[in-house]
Order: C-alpha cells, then sequence, then structure tokens
C-alpha cells in the first residue's frame, strides 16, 4: 500500500506539473487616429520598449494606428469607458475641458525648450491632476506634438498684415479662432480630410497645422508659401484607461507612471526630429519663411484677457514660470 500511495502522489504531482501554464501577458492595445510615424506612437513606442524591458514578458502590447480604431474624439471615449486600454492623443483631450484651452493661446511657448519646461513641471503637473480628477483617465505622460504654422498660396506671410484677409482653414478652440481673427484673417471651419480639395478650389488660401499633417496630406502640392508662424504649441498625452490601470498592482501603477515621466526628454527629441524631417521634405517645395513673432504676439494678446476673464491665470503664471 505504502508503494501504492508513493506512486499515486508521485502522477498527481506529475499532473500538477504538466497542468501549470505561465499566466498569461496582459493585453494593452495603444490607438492612435495618426500613422505610426507620428510624434503620438513615436512615443508611445518609447514608452513600450521601456515597459518591456522593465517587466519582460507582462504586457503584451498591440498597435493600432491611422484611426484603425476610431478618430481621436472616439479613443479618448473609449478609454474614458474602459474598453480602450491607452490612446496616444495629440490636441483630442484640449476638448474635454475650458481649463486646457490654453494650449490654443497664441503664442504661448517661446520654443520647444521653453514647452519642454512647463510640460514636464508645473504645467504638466496641473494638467494631469485635471485630467485625472475631472475626466476618469490616468495621464502616463505629456510630451510634445509640434508647433502649428500656415501655408499658403498667396503670398509669404512675415507680419501680420500679410495674413490680413486670407482665407484660413482653422479648426480648434475659440482662443485659436480668436487669434487669427485678431491678425485679420478669415478663419474657415473646414473639416481637416476635405482640406486638399479647399486649396485647391480657392475656397481657402490657405491652412495651418503642424509640418507633418501639410506633408502626410499633400497639400503642397497645391500651396506656394510656408510661414513659420510657430503660432501654436500642441502637446500630446499617453492616456490609460482608468479601469485597466486599476488591474495592476500599486507598485506596478507607481513603476508605469515613473516610466512615463523618465521618456520625457527622449520623447521630446524624437518629436523634433520627426518635426525637422518633414520640414526639410516640405521645403523641397514650398518657399518657406521665418516671422516677426514679436509683431504676431502682440496683436494676439486680446485673447488672453479672454481666457483669463473665463478660467483665471493660474495656467497663464505657470507657463511663464518656466519661460
Amino acid at each position: 500500500m505504502g508503494i501504492i500511495r508513493t506512486s499515486m502522489f508521485g502522477i498527481a504531482a506529475a499532473a500538477t506539473v504538466l497542468s501549470w501554464t505561465p499566466l498569461a501577458a496582459t493585453e494593452v492595445r495603444v490607438a492612435s487616429h495618426m500613422a505610426v510615424t507620428g510624434q503620438p506612437l513615436t512615443h508611445a513606442a518609447i514608452f513600450q520598449r521601456e515597459v518591456e524591458e522593465r517587466f519582460p514578458g507582462r504586457f503584451d502590447f498591440k498597435i493600432y494606428p491611422s484611426a484603425q480604431l476610431g478618430q481621436e474624439k472616439a479613443l479618448i471615449g473609449q478609454v474614458k469607458a474602459g474598453s480602450l486600454e491607452i490612446a496616444a492623443a495629440g490636441s483630442g483631450p484640449l476638448a474635454l475641458d475650458a481649463k486646457l484651452g490654453v494650449f490654443d493661446m497664441p503664442w504661448l511657448f517661446a520654443d520647444w525648450e521653453h514647452a519642454e519646461r512647463a510640460l514636464t513641471g508645473k504645467l504638466g503637473d496641473a494638467v494631469r491632476e485635471l485630467l485625472e480628477d475631472e475626466h476618469n483617465v490616468i495621464v502616463l505622460g505629456i510630451y510634445g506634438l509640434d508647433f502649428r504654422d500656415v501655408i499658403n498660396k498667396v503670398r509669404p506671410i512675415v507680419t501680420p498684415d500679410d495674413i490680413k484677409g486670407l482665407k484660413i482653414r482653422l479648426t480648434g478652440s475659440k482662443f485659436r479662432i480668436a487669434g487669427f481673427r485678431e491678425l485679420g484673417a478669415n478663419p474657415v471651419p473646414v473639416p481637416w480630410s476635405e482640406t486638399f480639395t479647399a486649396l485647391q478650389t480657392g475656397a481657402v488660401d490657405g491652412a495651418e497645422a503642424t509640418y507633418a499633417g501639410f506633408y502626410e496630406e499633400k497639400q503642397y502640392e497645391v500651396s506656394t508659401y510656408l510661414s513659420n508662424t510657430h503660432h501654436v504649441f500642441g502637446p500630446t498625452f499617453l492616456l490609460a484607461s482608468r479601469s485597466f490601470f486599476d488591474q495592476l498592482s500599486p507598485e506596478d501603477q507607481q513603476a508605469l507612471r515613473q516610466i512615463g515621466r523618465d521618456i520625457a526628454p527622449e520623447a521630446f527629441q524624437a518629436s523634433q526630429d520627426i518635426s525637422n524631417k518633414f520640414l526639410a521634405e516640405l521645403s523641397k517645395h514650398l518657399e518657406v519663411n521665418d516671422v516677426d513673432l514679436d509683431a504676431f504676439s502682440a496683436r494676439a494678446e486680446p485673447v488672453y484677457d479672454d481666457y483669463i476673464e473665463e478660467v483665471g491665470d493660474e495656467w497663464i503664471k505657470l507657463v511663464e514660470e518656466a519661460r
């Protein structure tokens, strides 16, 4: 009987070993409305690399570029609802709260370095707190997309008078639109997908966007001039769903948050590299010029009064502290 019991125990132990399998990796879907070569998914790829080095085999990242899972507004909605783990977003979160209209303020940031100091400092902390407390998302990272500039087919824009009367395709918050109106331009709310045709037919004289936006939509084919107005600097966000995040241990949550912060210098540099690459390509097709930034920013100053009257000057002061 002793031999039989030992054999039975051995069989049971062997069965236990054979039936054990490692825990499956946690699936993490990361989606963006932009191409995989764009800044938001480039930042997501840096985040993925660092997470996989820290937690080998623990997470299974799946990337969905080019609006495969929906446009940016829909992706943010999915993250808030818990049906998508991470959205790599650009300007979409700015529609969530009036205070985030600060990122549409004209000539808010002096240069890339100023933007990085603000977004990785007190301003970034305030934005993160607002989004997490009021909008049911986890902010893993806030980085830089690019400055926005103007293309047109009428004339180079060097001073504010050069843009006066031009029909410029423009969307965004009321503050961005107000900035162009202060310059004397005529903002026209054309959908982005229809901008090429609008330029081609003369429905608009020009458009404002990032270098990547102009190039990827081939708008250089129906424009002549690219003016480096640098009127708005857009952030990017890595937004995680709270339901996904709550499944992780407190230690893992802290580690992912820290990784999101640690990659900021690399993410900002990657964005600048992408920006420079697209500018070089556009320069092959368009006449490129710099502008009198001081003259432009002075003309748009009344927009700040409107923003401060509506939501206060707390965030404006944080930007100035980082200047």
